[in-house]
């Protein structure tokens, strides 16, 4: 038995079949998260983008924290979650605004997201 560990061990390290069955259901596995988080992401920024085209909001705050719970709703994962914080962040930056130059954007975007 003992010897068939060593075995096994050695056909990882020597690159065996062992080996390649091993990195490439790593590679299916890291390719379909990352294709899982594309998506999310893509539904994530269609909701915010379809949050603004719809919405009358004319405080900028207002209308960045309806985005960011559209995101949110959207965007089911990790990173998705984080998005919606920054975006929080940048709500927060600009409450009360009615207008923002891109420096000011820029700024409320930097705000959003330390």
């Amino acid at each position: 038995m003992s010897g068939m560990r060593r075995k096994d061990s050695r056909a990882y390290r020597d690159g065996g079949v062992f080996s390649v069955v091993t990195k490439s259901c790593f590679a299916a596995e890291a390719l379909t998260s990352y294709r899982n988080t594309e998506i999310s992401m893509d539904h994530g920024y269609g909701a915010a983008a379809a949050c603004l085209a719809e919405n009358e909001e004319k405080d900028l705050g207002r209308l960045f924290l309806q985005c960011a719970k559209a995101f949110n709703e959207n965007a089911p994962s990790s990173l998705g979650t984080i998005t919606s914080f920054g975006m929080i962040g940048m709500a927060k930056a600009l409450k009360g605004q009615k207008e923002a130059t891109l420096p000011q954007l820029a700024r409320a975007m930097q705000k959003g997201w330390s």
